[in-house]
C-alpha cells in the first residue's frame, strides 16, 4: 500500500478527478489530506501510518511556489531533499535539517517523459511561511538551493522517518514566489494537479521497500 498525502482537500480532489479521467484510482493507494502546516502534516502522517501498518511508502503531494525562474506553471519538482528552512538555531551555527527523497523512486520517475510539463529534480524548501515577494524568494533560493517552496514536506518526512517508511515529496508549480499576487494558486491548481496525477500513474510503486 502507498500513502498519498495532500495538505488541502481541494488539492486531493483535483488530483483524484484527474486520475479517474485517466482510468481508476489504484487499489493500493490510500489518499488523504493531512492538513496545513508541518505539525499538522506530521500528525496525520504518523496517525495514518500507524493505522495502516501495511503502508510501504509515503508521498507528500501538493502545490508549490517556484523559487527558480526556469520552472513554469504545472511543472513538477521531485524532492531529492526536503529542506526545513524555518528550523533556525540562533545560538550556534548549524545546518538546516534535510530529509532525502527515496532514491529508487526518484530513479523510476526519471524514466518518465511527460509531454505537457517538465520534470525537475532537486531540493524542496519546507517551512510554515507564505513566500510571496522577490527578496524573500531570492533569500530562500540562496540559503537552501531549493527549486520551490511549500509548507508541509518536512513534517511528513519526519513522521515517515519515525515510521521507517520510504518517503518522497513531489510538488507541482502553481505560482512564482518572487512575483505572487495571491490568486495564482486558485487559478492554476486544477491543471497543475493533473501533472502530479500523470507522474503518480506513471510510477511503479510496487518495488518500494522499507529501509
Amino acid at each position: 500500500m502507498t500513502l498519498v498525502l495532500f495538505p488541502f482537500k481541494l488539492e486531493m480532489d483535483h488530483f483524484l478527478k484527474k486520475v479517474e479521467k485517466r482510468g481508476s484510482v489504484p487499489k493500493d493507494w490510500i489518499c488523504a489530506f493531512g492538513g496545513h502546516g508541518k505539525v499538522q502534516m506530521a500528525l496525520a502522517t504518523q496517525g495514518l501510518g500507524l493505522q495502516h501498518p501495511e503502508v510501504q511508502a509515503i508521498f507528500c503531494l501538493g502545490s508549490a511556489g517556484a523559487l527558480d525562474k526556469k520552472l513554469k506553471i504545472s511543472d513538477v519538482v521531485c524532492g531529492e531533499f526536503t529542506v526545513e528552512h524555518d528550523f533556525k538555531v540562533r545560538t550556534r551555527e548549524t545546518a538546516l535539517p534535510q530529509f532525502p527523497g527515496h532514491k529508487e523512486t526518484l530513479d523510476l520517475i526519471r524514466e518518465f517523459q511527460p509531454v505537457d510539463f517538465a520534470l525537475h529534480f532537486g531540493k524542496i524548501a519546507s517551512g510554515d511561511e507564505d513566500v510571496v515577494d522577490r527578496q524573500r524568494a531570492m533569500e530562500l533560493n540562496r540559503d537552501t538551493g531549493a527549486l520551490c517552496v511549500a509548507w508541509e514536506g518536512a513534517g511528513a518526512a519526519r513522521a515517515a522517518k519515525l515510521l521507517k517508511k520510504p518517503f518522497l515529496e513531489i510538488r507541482t508549480i502553481t505560482d512564482f514566489s518572487h512575483a505572487s499576487t495571491g490568486r495564482e494558486f486558485e487559478l492554476n491548481l486544477e491543471k497543475a494537479m493533473g501533472s502530479l496525477a500523470d507522474v503518480m500513474l506513471a510510477l511503479n510503486t510496487g518495488s518500494l521497500k522499507s529501509e
